[in-house]
């Protein structure tokens, strides 16, 4: 707690302000006429410039589909790289949109001088069900056994007790994965003395 007192972001800064007077830059609503009867003319040259410079560099890192790739320190290493380079494009372009993250970062760069992706590992788990019919209890319990980490519900017997009517298979699937966010420069800390991420006492999302 003592380390983020200390630390330094856009909370302490006039980001947010500047932020919205380039958003109304780009939007046309500035600036506006001084005296009645000024010119209505609604000047697009930022929103023009902000565009022209996004759809640039969007091909740049973007445009293979593969804007991350690890290289073998030495030949035993060649496997490794390979796996890691498709594993985390992958994880960037598939899992979460990489595109639209790009998009977003050259956009927040280019209007507001700084763009903080946060990335971490989201825990989760899913809930898959499987409901069968009809099944005699051989079947049922082959079934079952196959999937020894399924919870069964709503199990339904008919009344002479040879035939599984309905039953339920809920199994609990690990979905944990890497997850990637773009958050506000103002909500983004660093310790005030740090010269990069790197060498920093404390980075945080407040």
């Amino acid at each position: 707690e003592g380390a983020s007192k200390r630390a330094s972001g856009g909370w302490d800064t006039m980001l947010t302000k500047e932020r919205e007077e380039v958003s109304q830059y780009r939007d046309g609503l500035l600036p506006k006429p001084i005296h009645r009867g000024d010119s209505k003319y609604v000047s697009t040259d930022v929103y023009d410039g902000v565009e022209s410079m996004k759809a640039q560099l969007l091909e740049t890192f973007s445009g293979n589909r593969q804007p991350v790739q690890f290289a073998p320190q030495g030949a035993e290493d060649a496997q490794h790289a390979t796996d890691a380079t498709e594993y985390v494009n992958y994880a960037v372009m598939r899992q979460n949109d990489g595109f639209r993250l790009m998009q977003d970062a050259i956009d927040d760069g280019l209007m507001n001088r700084v763009a903080v992706a946060k990335c971490w590992w989201d825990e989760r788990s899913d809930e898959v069900e499987q409901t069968v019919e009809g099944l005699s209890f051989d079947e049922f319990y082959s079934l079952v056994a196959s999937k020894p980490e399924a919870e069964i519900r709503d199990t339904e017997i008919d009344p002479e007790g040879k035939v599984v009517t309905r039953a339920t298979l809920v199994e609990t699937r690990d979905a944990s994965q890497v997850r990637i966010e773009l958050i506000p420069p103002e909500e983004f800390g660093i310790s005030r003395l740090a010269k990069s991420d790197g060498d920093a006492e404390i980075v945080f999302h407040r």
